[in-house]
């Protein structure tokens, strides 16, 4: 199969969700690096970055940073899929990763956080459309198996004393009704991300063996809870001298830990019942330095 990567002036820094991509943009912004916000993307083929992206002739190296599905997609099937191909397939991608079963466990703390925030009042603080609280509401009825307001005035206890009994529950619940388990996959794949949420949610185990996807010439996985030399030097290279400095400096838009602490072990088992689902996030852990 031909590597999903290959070369143009275009270099996508993905937001990887709980991946420090709040740190990222503050580090970006505080070194004056010059970027493009998937959010202020349009596709349209009038557009210098569409043209950039797509032509892969950009005279100036164009740096594109935020999540993919924050692009704002035009009426024509072609031109989306035209870009995404391009911005994937032609781009030097960056992508940040975590230890996916810790991910997930972040999923969980952030949800209780941001209801917590919810009714003392600060959802606005923390940019939480209604939206967003309805989503996080649903999901934590069905893990507590409390109604909201029962959940509320107990202030969003977990429903087991042991933390990992916790994690289990909480890989059924999103499992079910979220892609959160595996978005780590689903930024890094996501022009085929349709694929792997239909596949997951069928209950059909979905892998892929991303080394036939990916050239590693045309990607850089690093781990966002360290900073290897490797890192450190690549992400100066690409970015800039100073970026490292100003992100290591920036932790931003934390979760309460209410959770308890889980052993190697616990984590060990947990992370492999995550992958009897979708195995993918893995894969991309595995590949970070």
């Amino acid at each position: 199969m031909e590597p999903l990567f290959g070369s143009s002036g275009v270099t996508f820094l993905i937001h990887n969700h709980k991946c420090g991509g709040n740190s990222l943009e503050r580090a970006l912004i505080e070194t004056g690096t010059k970027y493009v916000k998937t959010d202020d993307i349009f596709i349209d083929s009038n557009s210098p970055i569409y043209r950039a992206v797509t032509e892969k002739n950009s005279v100036e190296p164009v740096l594109i940073f935020g999540h993919p599905d924050r692009v704002r997609q035009s009426d024509s099937h072609e031109k989306n899929a035209n870009f995404f191909r391009d911005l994937y397939w032609n781009s030097r991608i960056i992508c940040p990763s975590r230890r996916p079963i810790l991910l997930t466990i972040s999923w969980l703390e952030y949800t209780r956080t941001r209801l917590i925030n919810f009714i003392m009042g600060r959802a606005e603080q923390y940019n939480q459309n209604p939206e967003s609280i309805t989503k996080y509401k649903f999901l934590w009825q069905q893990y507590s198996g409390c109604a909201f307001n029962q959940a509320a005035a107990n202030n969003f206890e977990h429903p087991h004393l042991d933390p990992k009994e916790n994690v289990f529950r909480w890989i059924d619940v999103v499992s079910e009704h979220t892609i959160y388990h595996f978005i780590q996959s689903y930024n890094l794949f996501f022009p085929i991300s349709g694929d792997i949420i239909k596949a997951v949610k069928s209950g059909t185990r979905k892998t892929l063996p991303i080394d036939s996807l990916i050239s590693p010439e045309k990607f850089f996985i690093y781990d966002a809870e360290r900073y290897s030399e490797v890192a450190v030097a690549t992400l100066a290279k690409e970015i800039g001298p100073g970026f490292v400095d100003a992100l290591t400096q920036s932790r931003l838009n934390a979760s309460h830990k209410s959770l308890g602490s889980l052993s190697d072990s616990d984590l060990t088992e947990l992370q492999g019942a995550q992958d009897r689902l979708c195995d993918l996030d893995s894969q991309i852990y595995a590949r970070a330095v």
